[in-house]
């Protein structure tokens, strides 16, 4: 079903721990123009720039991390479009290291210019190999999630569109734009109010 410019689009890349908890990472894309091609081939596409992106760093991932699917809901048409396979490029972690707590995590911060509107994006679970006796994340690590950072910088092309990155304001109902994306060297932790939810 076709799409117009402007349109919002939201993107749950889908995840487990060692099959059991859940792993949800959210994002939003904003339609620079439309599209009239298939749902389907729209996701594939989303589907194969997300598994680029998560490729760049499946070893910072412990190896008990797996691919789930992929779901895109156009928020502004309420309606959902898919939910596929991720590509063979990214299909779970790679690292040979123990895991840390499920709730530590890399956090990446996205600035926008409207005033007080900033996102962030939790990665995780981490790995005992990737925080420093200073409690950091490693520079190695830090290199990679900076390249992975990157691709929200990036457009998606997806049967014609354009899709850009954007913070999802969900007060106002409105999107911004990213202007920079900023790695955090300390872990955060991120808090699951609910079970198996996650973002």
């Amino acid at each position: 079903m076709p799409f117009s410019s402007d349109d919002v689009l939201e993107v749950t890349c889908k995840l487990n721990f060692d099959g059991i908890s859940a792993i949800r990472n959210i994002y939003h894309l904003q339609a620079v123009n439309g599209s009239s091609g298939a749902d389907e081939d729209i996701c594939d596409d989303i589907a194969a720039y997300m598994s680029t992106m998560y490729a760049s760093i499946d070893s910072l991932f412990p190896d008990n991390v797996n691919a789930e699917t992929i779901k895109v809901v156009n928020l502004t048409e309420d309606r959902v479009m898919g939910e596929v396979a991720w590509t063979a490029a990214f299909e779970g972690g790679e690292g040979t290291s123990n895991s840390l707590a499920l709730g530590v995590a890399a956090v990446i911060r996205m600035a926008t210019a409207v005033r007080g509107c900033q996102g962030r994006k939790f990665i995780g679970p981490l790995q005992v190999a990737m925080i420093t006796d200073d409690a950091l994340i490693g520079t190695s690590y830090l290199t990679s999630l900076a390249t992975f950072a990157a691709y929200m910088l990036g457009n998606i092309t997806a049967e014609g569109a354009v899709l850009q990155f954007v913070v999802w304001r969900r007060i106002a109902m409105t999107a911004a734009a990213i202007g920079e994306v900023i790695v955090n060297a300390i872990p955060g932790y991120q808090r699951r109010r609910k079970q198996n939810v996650g973002e």
